[in-house]
């Protein structure tokens, strides 16, 4: 017998089941289930999944057929007569399994992005802490640099004042026996120069960025790290919104996984009677 064949009669005994529940369900005779057969079904039901799955092995069904069974059977229900216990009692059905039956891989598709974002949220955390600390390490280098320069700068401001202070006195006296005035002058005011140039170059070959290497390096991966959380942040959130939006347009689809197994036991159960 092939699959199809296979699905086919199950679908046949489904339809028979139902409409002879409904029967049942609209008829003068019905009455509610009592404690006993609940308690009776809810002890089978661990058998009865060990029963589908041999089901599954053993008639080779897929994922596919089941989703083409479940789509035939959508399409024969259409068929039947407006019934509201029927139809209240399938959707309470399809609610309660849906709920409590979803696949591992289905259940892990909304709890895994929660956690996933939560863990990028604790490591977007690190890295930007990590950021704003190598910036103000960097930031003090560079302002302790510019402190020294700043110093050297004054002081040499101040030795130049003092030559022209002092050294201009004595070296005017000296020069002026000499070479005049007005040569003397000129001679120490050119010496001055020269000094305050030798201490303003000084000043000027200190970096501020000596030794920031590695920081600077630090700070680079933390910005990174940051650009690729937030990247993977964001792919996760558009892929949480397309399984939500999916959720939204195909429910059955969504949800047929989940359903399987239940279907399956009403279907063995079915050909068992």
């Amino acid at each position: 017998m092939t699959t199809k064949a296979v699905a086919d009669a199950e679908l046949a005994a489904l339809k028979a089941a139902m409409s002879d529940s409904a029967a049942a369900a609209t008829g003068p005779e019905a009455a509610p289930r009592d404690g006993a057969a609940n308690a009776a079904n809810g002890s089978s039901e661990g058998q009865d999944a060990q029963s589908l799955q041999a089901l599954l092995a053993e008639h080779g069904l897929t994922g596919d057929d089941m989703r083409t069974l479940l789509d035939q059977l959508s399409h024969e229900l259409g068929d039947l007569p407006r019934n509201k216990p029927v139809l209240t009692a399938l959707g309470a059905f399809a609610l309660g399994f849906a709920a409590g039956r979803l696949s591992k891989q289905e259940a892990t598709m909304f709890t895994d992005p929660g956690r996933n974002m939560a863990r990028r949220r604790s490591r977007l955390g690190r890295a930007i802490t990590v950021a704003i600390r190598a910036e103000r390490v960097i930031a003090r280098r560079r302002f302790a640099a510019i402190r020294q320069q700043t110093t050297l700068l004054v002081l040499a401001g101040l030795v130049a004042g003092i030559g022209v202070v002092m050294i201009n006195i004595a070296a005017f006296i000296w020069l002026g026996e000499r070479f005049g005035h007005a040569g003397g002058g000129a001679v120490l005011a050119g010496a001055n120069f020269v000094l305050a140039a030798l201490l303003a170059l000084a000043a000027g070959r200190l970096d501020p960025d000596s030794g920031l290497e590695p920081i600077a390096e630090l700070r680079d991966m933390a910005v990174e790290e940051i650009q690729a959380e937030a990247d993977d942040a964001m792919a996760e959130a558009r892929e949480l919104a397309r399984n939500v939006r999916a959720m939204a347009r195909d429910p059955l689809g969504a949800l047929a996984p989940g359903l399987i197994g239940p279907l399956l036991a009403m279907l063995t159960k079915a050909t068992r009677k």
